[in-house]
C-alpha cells in the first residue's frame, strides 16, 4: 500500500526518488511543495508524526541516536514531548563542541536551554557552561557573560554544585577586556577561590589555575603567569583534558611572547610545537592550522 501511494506521489511530480542504498529515500521536488503539505495538516496532525517519526527512529537506529540527536530533538520538539527533546538537543550539543562546530553547538544548547521547565538544574548548569566557553572562543563576550551568570543562577538553584567553572570563566572575561574590567576580573577570581574551597576537588583547580594565570598575564605578573600555565598544563596533563591543555599552551606561548623575557620566542615556539602535536592528535585541523601560523609568525 505505502509502495502504491509512493509511486503515485512520484508519477504526479510531487516527490521523486532521492536514494535506493543504504536505504529507500524520497524527497519533495520542491520546498513550496513541502511547505503546503506541511501547513494544511492540523496542529494534532503535525505532533502525533512528529512523535511517530521520532519513536521510529529511536526503536530503528538505536546505535545511532547520538548520531541522530539533531534530528530526534527537532521532532520530539514539534512533537510537544520537550523532555525528550531537551535531552536530544543536549547531545546534540555535545556532539557539535566535540566536533568543535561551536555554532551548531551553541544552536542546540540554546534551544536546551528554552526548555528550562524540563532542564534538571545541574545539567542547565553544565549546558549554560559549556554555551559560554563557545561564545568565548567565538569572541562574543556580552553573550558569554549572559550565559555564565545564567550558569551561576542554575548553581544556585542546584544547592551551589559546581559554581566555580563559571566564576572562574567570567574572571577570565573581564580579564581579557583590559584595565578597566581588572577590578571585576579580581573580583570573581576571589569568589571562585572561595567556592572552591568549599568543593575542592581536582576539576575546579584546574580551572582555577587557568583564571589566576589569565589575569596575572592582564596585570603583567609574568612571573606568576608562567607558574599557573605551567601548573595547569601539568594537570591537565594528568587528567587527559588534551583540548584544555592544548589551549593552555597556546596561551602561556603568548604570555612568553609578551613578556619579552629571555629565551622568551623559543620557550613560546616548543609550547606551541607541543599545542600542535595535541591538536593534530585530536585531528583538529582548525585549530592545528591557527598553531602552524603562529609558528611561522614567530620564525
Amino acid at each position: 500500500m505505502l509502495e502504491q501511494h509512493l509511486d503515485s506521489l512520484e508519477f504526479s511530480g510531487l516527490i521523486r526518488l532521492a536514494q535506493m542504498e543504504p536505504e529507500v529515500e524520497y524527497l519533495f521536488r520542491h520546498a513550496l511543495v513541502q511547505d503546503v503539505v506541511y501547513t494544511s495538516l492540523l496542529n494534532r496532525d503535525r505532533q502525533q508524526l512528529h512523535n511517530a517519526v521520532g519513536h521510529a527512529l529511536e526503536r530503528l537506529y538505536p546505535e545511532r541516536l547520538e548520531f541522530l540527536s539533531p534530528v530526534l530533538g527537532h521532532h520530539f520538539d514539534a512533537a510537544g514531548d520537550e523532555q525528550r527533546a531537551c535531552a536530544y538537543f543536549i547531545m546534540a550539543g555535545n556532539r557539535a563542541l566535540a566536533a568543535y562546530a561551536n555554532r551548531e553547538a551553541e544552536n542546540h544548547y540554546r534551544r536546551a536551554l528554552e526548555l528550562t521547565d524540563v532542564t534538571p538544574q545541574q545539567v542547565l548548569n553544565a549546558t549554560c557552561r559549556f554555551l559560554a566557553e563557545i561564545l568565548l572562543e567565538l569572541g562574543e563576550l556580552t553573550r558569554a557573560e549572559q550565559a555564565l551568570r545564567e550558569a551561576l543562577e542554575a548553581s544556585g538553584k542546584s544547592g551551589g554544585w559546581n559554581s566555580v567553572w563559571p566564576l572562574c570563566l567570567l574572571s577570565a572575561l573581564h580579564a581579557r577586556q583590559g584595565k578597566t574590567h581588572l577590578e571585576a576580573a579580581r573580583g570573581w577570581l576571589a569568589q571562585a577561590r572561595a567556592a572552591a574551597s568549599e568543593q575542592a576537588n581536582v576539576f575546579d583547580r584546574e580551572k582555577l589555575l587557568t583564571a589566576e594565570a589569565r589575569l596575572a598575564c592582564s596585570e603583567e605578573r609574568w612571573t606568576e603567569a608562567m607558574t599557573a600555565f605551567a601548573a595547569a598544563a601539568d594537570l591537565q596533563a594528568k587528567m587527559e583534558l588534551r583540548w584544555y591543555q592544548a589551549r593552555t599552551l597556546q596561551e602561556w606561548a603568548e604570555a612568553c611572547l609578551a613578556s619579552q623575557q629571555p629565551d622568551a620566542t623559543e620557550h613560546a615556539r616548543t609550547l606551541l610545537d607541543k599545542a600542535l602535536t595535541l591538536f593534530e592528535e585530536m585531528k583538529v585541523t582548525h585549530y592545528a592550522a591557527l598553531v602552524m601560523d603562529r609558528l611561522q609568525t614567530i620564525g
